[in-house]
């Protein structure tokens, strides 16, 4: 599971970096719910898989995750390198 810490907007995070961004907060393994959620106001992120390319001649950009009726999804787009690189 992945999660965005809606203090700061920073995605993607496992339990590990919520932990290191929470170290005043004890969150054990068996204590993550949607009670925990709102008080160390974090939420998970819903996974989707990364899209098809050409890894020759594009690359995937992880996106801000959208929220979608209260569930936070996570969102890819694939850019030609030329558009990225100088």
């Amino acid at each position: 599971m992945i999660y965005i810490d809606l203090i700061d907007g920073e995605f993607s995070l496992s339990r590990e970096e919520i932990r290191a961004k929470r170290p005043n907060m004890s969150l054990p393994e068996g204590a993550w719910s949607n009670e925990v959620f709102a008080i160390t106001s974090i939420s998970p992120m819903q996974h989707t898989e990364m899209p098809n390319f050409d890894s020759v001649t594009q690359r995937c950009v992880e996106l801000r995750p959208i929220n979608v009726d209260g569930h936070w999804i996570k969102q890819w787009q694939v850019v030609d390198i030329a558009e990225v690189e100088p």
